[in-house]
């Protein structure tokens, strides 16, 4: 069988586990391009076009394909209670853990990533 997989969603990345976060996701330029006014929607826009000429899955279609497949996302306690969210607004399926709960599961995977 596959390998057990979890995605630990923290601070701005929590949005996406918000219901319809994964549609509303927007593209942003790094650096000083995405701090211009402008930018992130038009990046988005870009994006969303060539997603679309590649017939790649959405955001929210990978979300979900993940999901189907046993991957556990999983939200960032203190992020919640910091961005006081409630468990009633993440979509179906999510779990809530510390990042020391996160942490104690990272150090017994075979493969960890983390940004």
């Amino acid at each position: 069988e596959g390998m057990d997989t979890k995605i630990f969603y923290t601070f701005m990345g929590l949005n996406l586990l918000l219901k319809g976060g994964f549609d509303k996701a927007k593209f942003i330029p790094p650096g000083v391009m995405g701090a211009i006014p402008g930018m992130a929607s038009m990046a988005t826009a870009i994006m969303k076009k060539k997603i679309d000429k590649a017939q790649v899955p959405s955001l929210r279609e990978l979300q979900e394909m993940a999901q189907l497949e046993g991957v556990e996302l999983v939200a960032c306690k203190m992020t919640v209670d910091m961005m006081e969210v409630s468990p009633d607004e993440l979509i179906d399926g999510v779990s809530i853990w510390t990042a020391e709960d996160f942490i104690r599961y990272g150090k017994d995977c075979k493969i960890c990533l983390f940004t």
